[in-house]
């Protein structure tokens, strides 16, 4: 979980949102549950996210989230 929340915030700094939430999406894949930085990480980069693509974004992690 540190070593996925700590590459998502990179993405996060770089402005790589789309990255963090395919990190973000993978967790799962890999059986590794986010945790509340984890998601923190992913929604701020999404947030840093360009126009409409980015909202799009944002929801789709925190949607995701809720699925769980």
């Amino acid at each position: 979980v540190i070593s996925y929340s700590a590459a998502i915030s990179a993405c996060e700094k770089g402005g790589q949102w789309e990255k963090a939430v395919e990190l973000l999406n993978s967790m799962q894949g890999r059986g590794v549950e986010p945790n509340v930085i984890s998601y923190s990480a992913a929604i701020s980069a999404c947030e840093k996210g360009v126009g409409e693509s980015g909202r799009a974004a944002q929801h789709h992690a925190l949607s995701w989230g809720e699925a769980k």
